[in-house]
């Protein structure tokens, strides 16, 4: 069995050296339990649910899909794409965009890859876009999407969620004949200011619909469980990065369920050991 969550994150996260040896410390006892016991938890398990596998190794085009692998950038986007060495093998650093069909489902999933910071840092001020599946929009209003990303500055009244990692969603319900959109924020936004331009952090972030749960997972710990209203469809295209503020991507994995905080670990550890 792998060893229990550490709890306190407001510690975990400070980036210090001290909490930094203590990770390092911490999921080698995880990869430790992973040789010990010959296999990757649920290694079958997970290759059955996995619809969607990009590992960036000097294209975008997926490894596995369920639904169409190749990337839908147009050509002037398409040729800002560039490739780097990732966590495992290359990775690539800019915006990308995926076909929604076949790829992921609203109902329940998980989504997870290795993000960089390249052009941007995290007390920059601005909002930057790590992952959503769109904006369907309605009157002029996103009426259904999720998105992860970090939020802009807006000081005074914003303090508390400001540069801050949140997950966001959106969704439409019709009430007496009408529709109304309904957006909702994480209520606990994750304090990232100790991410620097030279580091790899994983990123997992698992949703299901007929429970309303949302969980974040960061460098293979759980620090967000919040039920939130997610939305009852996607819209045609998942867009990973930011067309803007740059970062760099690798392992990019979508499954058709919500993993399993020993799954992730387990992932995390494979790609992070080759």
């Amino acid at each position: 069995m792998l060893p229990s969550v550490i709890t306190g994150w407001s510690l975990w996260n400070k980036g210090t050296n001290v909490v930094a040896l203590m990770k390092g410390i911490y999921l080698g006892l995880i990869l430790f339990c992973i040789l010990v016991s010959g296999k990757e938890p649920a290694s079958e398990e997970l290759a059955d649910s996995l619809m969607f596998y990009a590992s960036f190794e000097n294209t975008l085009t997926a490894n596995f899909s369920t639904g169409k692998g190749e990337s839908t950038l147009p050509t002037n986007l398409l040729q800002k794409i560039e490739y780097i060495s990732g966590v495992k093998g290359m990775a690539v650093k800019g915006y990308i965009s995926y076909p929604t069909k076949g790829n992921i489902l609203p109902e329940r999933g998980t989504v997870m890859f290795w993000l960089q910071p390249i052009t941007w840092l995290p007390d920059n001020g601005y909002s930057v876009n790590f992952f959503n599946t769109g904006h369907g929009m309605r009157e002029g209003k996103s009426v259904s999407m999720i998105q992860l990303y970090k939020y802009q500055k807006y000081p005074p009244r914003d303090d508390w969620i400001s540069n801050k990692l949140i997950f966001y969603v959106a969704r439409e319900d019709k009430v007496d004949g009408k529709f109304v959109s309904r957006y909702e924020s994480s209520k606990n936004p994750v304090d990232i200011f100790h991410w620097k331009t030279d580091q790899w952090h994983h990123i997992a972030f698992s949703w299901d619909k007929s429970t309303g749960l949302v969980k974040l997972y960061i460098d293979g710990f759980l620090i967000l469980t919040e039920r939130m209203p997610l939305p009852d469809y996607f819209t045609e295209m998942f867009h990973v990065g930011d067309q803007e503020y740059i970062s760099a991507f690798d392992e990019l994995r979508i499954y058709n369920r919500p993993l399993t905080l020993q799954e992730i670990r387990a992932i995390l550890i494979s790609e992070k050991t080759k």
